[in-house]
């Protein structure tokens, strides 16, 4: 049926517009299509005509046409998918180059190598931890004084140089003390 054709007939075409819409129906109503899996489905057709040949011919063409049309819309998905994981690759290999210029910039910038930086900090943490030990000798210390300080200011000379931490100096602190 061609629905552009010269048919001089109305009587012709309503017949035909009318066996068409039948097949149209009969053929709707007797397609199934069922899922297998994820990924695969069955698709039937059922063309019950007088014809076998005609009906086998209908079907096949129906097929072909279903198959064709899945096949260009898997073909559509992928082209859009490969587009995308295209363009999604090309993303990360700039961020990736970038990466690398910021990785060799900052390894030209920076004068030291990692076990250079680990033995500085750790040297680092050694002095921090010396100086924290002799502010607690200077408070320390600091304290003995003032305590020397008070006993030499009340006149009490000999417990003052007892106070003095080495005993070799306690002698000569008791003589400088009492000379003064």
């Amino acid at each position: 049926y061609q629905p552009n054709a010269d048919i001089d007939d109305e009587d012709q075409i309503s017949e035909e517009d009318a066996y068409l819409e039948e097949l149209i129906e009969n053929i709707k109503d007797s397609r199934t299509i069922e899922q297998v899996g994820n990924n695969s489905a069955v698709f039937e057709i059922r063309v019950v005509l007088a014809d076998k040949y005609l009906a086998a011919k209908v079907a096949n063409a129906l097929a072909k046409e279903y198959l064709d049309t899945q096949t260009a819309q898997k073909i559509e998905a992928l082209e859009r998918a490969q587009g995308w994981l295209e363009t999604r690759t090309d993303q990360l290999q700039e961020k990736m180059s970038k990466l690398v210029i910021d990785l060799e910039t900052h390894q030209l910038k920076s004068p030291f190598t990692l076990d250079e930086y680990a033995t500085l900090k750790a040297q680092r943490q050694i002095a921090e931890r010396e100086l924290r030990l002799e502010k607690e000798k200077l408070a320390s210390h600091s304290a003995l004084s003032t305590e020397i300080r008070s006993l030499l200011n009340n006149d009490m000379l000999v417990e003052a140089a007892q106070l003095v931490p080495n005993p070799d100096t306690q002698l000569q602190a008791a003589l400088m003390l009492a000379a003064d």
